[in-house]
């Protein structure tokens, strides 16, 4: 691993949020009654990146949002993509599906448009909301890490690890920029 003095996730930070529970194994009608789920999607297609899914369930009890699962998959169509993740949402029933369109994005979204989904397009080079941070990308990273400070929890992924991990952030005119993928 590298020095996280400069990290978003320091390593200690990530290994202790994570659970060593497999929701998948638990039963998905008894699980429904009582949370929320959400689909989050980086998309990969052909490169040397991986398209990865993140299935997030905030529950009904008490608020909290946790990572429930995660899939990534690499070489894969955006045709394959969009109809995996519409077998995901006939299980899982996802109140939102979240696409980073930036890049190979757009096509899933146009996609699942068309097949009748609503999904919510994420442009992680656009503007941010909170103007401390140069893009969507640097704002979206540094609230995941303050989501995890408050006791969010992630799989046990060691890849997930590695990815959280690595990349470190600077300022370019004032504002936090995470190092690019």
């Amino acid at each position: 691993f590298v020095d996280d003095s400069d990290s978003y996730f320091t390593f200690e930070l990530i290994n202790n949020c994570i659970e060593d529970k497999n929701i998948i194994d638990t039963r998905i009608s008894e699980i429904r009654k009582k949370s929320t789920y959400s689909l989050g999607l980086d998309i990969a297609r052909y490169g040397s990146d991986e398209t990865c899914y993140a299935i997030c369930r905030w529950t009904h009890e008490y608020e909290g949002i946790e990572v429930v699962y995660i899939h990534s998959e690499e070489k894969r169509p955006t045709t394959h993509t969009t109809g995996f993740i519409k077998e995901l949402h006939k299980v899982w029933a996802f109140e939102g599906i979240y696409v980073d369109e930036t890049a190979l994005g757009g096509g899933v979204v146009d996609s699942l448009i068309q097949a009748g989904h609503s999904p919510h397009s994420v442009q992680f080079s656009g503007r941010p909301i909170d103007t401390r941070y140069l893009n969507k990308r640097a704002e979206m990273w540094f609230a995941m890490a303050e989501w995890i400070k408050r006791g969010g929890s992630i799989p046990r992924i060691p890849e997930l690890l590695r990815e959280l991990t690595e990349p470190t952030y600077y300022f370019v005119q004032g504002k936090f920029q995470l190092e690019p993928k």
